[in-house]
């Protein structure tokens, strides 16, 4: 089994949007998402109005309290996901060992775009996990005027809420069409070992 977590501020908002379509997106496939925060809202629920959206998209929100992003959460996931390049700094703050895993979602989706680009591996957990290797040599790539940082929507309206939860709905669809498509014939092996997975948590 892979494991992806999601990272926003409050673990409220963004973060919830986009574990919710991820859980959606790949159930079934063995990948398990979470979600956390920077700067959780301790206790607090996932927002109203994101709730909202994400049942309009009938993505289920079960009641779950915010969390605080801690290293424990970071060493058990196989790819960080977040939000902002600040919070790729907050994550790398918490646990060095996480640089090498950890991409703003924008950033993620825009690089798997990148004609060629297929992610090997027999199914999509293990993709999951040839991802960060994958990715390492494309960082450099510039990213597209205007940067690729989602906005926070907390105490936001509806209409905010409704274009970053789009935003963030076209992001997931990327990386969830990129874990579940095969590579094609002659792709290279992932070549994934135990050692190797564990050096990319930091274990």
């Amino acid at each position: 089994m892979s494991r992806l977590l999601v990272v926003c501020r409050g673990n409220v908002c963004r973060s919830r949007a986009a574990e919710h379509l991820l859980r959606a997106g790949l159930a079934g496939t063995g990948i398990t998402v979470g979600s956390a925060g920077t700067h959780a809202l301790a206790g607090a629920p996932a927002d109203p109005l994101v709730v909202a959206q994400l049942r309009a998209r009938g993505v289920d929100v079960p009641p779950a309290p915010a969390r605080q992003l801690d290293r424990a959460a970071l060493r058990a996931a196989d790819v960080v996901v977040v939000m902002t390049a600040a919070q790729r700094s907050a994550v790398v703050a918490v646990d060095p060992a996480a640089v090498r895993r950890t991409f703003p979602l924008r950033q993620l989706a825009r690089l798997l775009a990148t004609p060629g680009t297929a992610v090997p591996g027999a199914d999509a957990a293990e993709r999951l996990l040839t991802l960060p290797a994958l990715l390492a040599a494309r960082r450099s790539a510039r990213p597209p005027d205007g940067g690729e940082d989602v906005e926070d929507p907390y105490g936001r309206d509806a209409a905010v809420t409704g274009r970053v939860v789009a935003q963030i709905e076209d992001a997931v669809q990327g990386l969830v069409g990129a874990l579940l498509q095969p590579a094609p014939p002659g792709a290279p092996a992932p070549g994934r070992t135990p050692g190797d997975v564990d050096a990319l948590r930091g274990v």
